[in-house]
């Protein structure tokens, strides 16, 4: 995983067709963003608003999830964002 310090924090994340970030002591929930991403050479060709996966990327993420009320306790449950029109959406059943 990649490291990344937003506002003053440390996370780690990667990427594997969904964006995942957990707190850098890996000691809270996981945040995942999704936006329908697939390999534009797969099978399936094109995928939801494909993008190239930045820190800068990633740092907003973290600042919508945080914003969300993103746990940073290892008691929180797992945040879910989607990625739509170039906003973060938060996703159903979460938070």
């Amino acid at each position: 995983m990649r490291r990344i310090v937003v506002d003053g924090q440390s996370f780690r994340w990667r990427f594997d067709g969904v964006l995942v970030v957990v707190p850098g002591d890996r000691s809270g929930p996981p945040l995942y963003v999704d936006w329908g991403w697939r390999d534009w050479l797969g099978p399936d060709g094109l995928g939801g608003e494909p993008r190239v996966v930045t820190p800068r990327f990633v740092a907003e993420a973290v600042r919508v999830a945080v914003a969300h009320g993103w746990p940073m306790t290892s008691k929180g449950r797992p945040l879910r964002l989607g990625f739509e029109g170039g906003r973060f959406v938060l996703m159903a059943g979460t938070a």
